[in-house]
């Protein structure tokens, strides 16, 4: 009898320890689960506050470009400081803006009768230690309806078929066969791909630009018409031209030498700017390039295109 209850008694104890020991295991499953879920729930979080940090620099860019009315543009203007680590909630952010038409415009070589830009081109690309084979192939892409030599674009890893025409930003040369990272990162800040009928911004175009499309000024001349502009931007395309040498096209006179740089293709003022954000929330980062147009009101500031990326 006293056997019986005994083993009785130990069918109950193993019975209580194994359901103890279930319990157990569909505690930490749960609580596993409810981790997991705050985990993402934090993830997610974090993610909308990023992207909440970078529409906050974006806003200010738009706001200070909206706020320039002038007809100069100059970058000692206030859209074009930039933004060191500003303290947002849960992070920071950081930032700079841009002008786009200081810079060379990819997209002129779109366009076989502006010999100005094809010679500059080759100048710039020269300067910046670009072999004569990439430089073919990038004008090749810009300005031809198909790539004569498709062998280079099939080799690469993985493998590409070329589209020819217009580009639509300048960080697409990185597709360009022969075109190394350390060459790519020397030509970054000198050039843009905007529409083909944009104009150089003599306020803001850099040293390297202007070398490219004036030869033949001397250092000296150079040197002084950057000093200028600094304190006090050119007001006008004929007294650009004037500082540097260059005649004007006189209306009255047909037979008189047409310039290689000619009026049309230059500006005092801008529509096109680029802004760069860094965004950080706790270890999370977080970038984004935003191409701004800056049209006259009505329309005023626009988007024309916008990438964030995530590491």
């Amino acid at each position: 009898m006293r056997r019986t209850q005994f083993s009785d008694a130990g069918y109950v104890l193993v019975n209580a320890l194994v359901l103890v020991a279930a319990l157990s295991a569909v505690a930490v499953f749960l609580l596993a689960r409810a981790d997991a879920g705050r985990a993402r729930l934090e993830a997610g979080l974090v993610a909308t506050q990023v992207e909440l940090n970078l529409d906050a620099f974006e806003a200010l860019a738009e706001t200070r470009l909206e706020r320039d009315f002038g007809a100069v543009d100059h970058n000692g203007e206030a859209w074009g400081k930039p933004v060191r680590e500003m303290p947002l909630k849960r992070g920071t952010v950081s930032g700079q803006v841009s002008d786009q038409q200081g810079l060379f415009n990819l997209n002129w070589l779109s366009n076989a009768e502006f010999d100005a830009a094809h010679r500059a081109f080759d100048r710039l690309m020269s300067q910046q230690g670009v072999p004569p084979q990439t430089v073919k192939r990038v004008r090749e892409l810009i300005a031809s309806n198909e790539v004569s030599d498709p062998a280079p674009w099939a080799r690469k890893m993985p493998a590409e078929a070329p589209v020819s025409g217009p580009l639509l930003m300048s960080d697409q040369l990185a597709h360009v066969p022969g075109l190394s990272l350390r060459q790519r990162n020397r030509i970054v800040d000198l050039v843009t791909a905007l529409p083909g009928d944009s104009t150089l911004n003599v306020n803001t175009a850099p040293e390297a630009v202007l070398k490219a499309f004036l030869p033949n000024l001397t250092a000296a001349a150079q040197n002084q018409v950057l000093r200028n502009r600094e304190t006090a931007p050119f007001a006008s395309v004929d007294a650009f031209l004037l500082a540097v040498g260059v005649s004007v096209p006189d209306a009255d006179d047909p037979g008189a030498p047409i310039p290689d740089l000619l009026p049309d293709h230059l500006s005092v003022g801008s529509e096109w700017f680029r802004a760069e954000i860094s965004a950080t929330v706790d270890t999370h980062t977080a970038r984004r390039s935003v191409m701004f147009r800056r049209q006259s009101l009505p329309v005023g500031v626009t988007t024309h295109w916008r990438i964030t990326t995530r590491p």
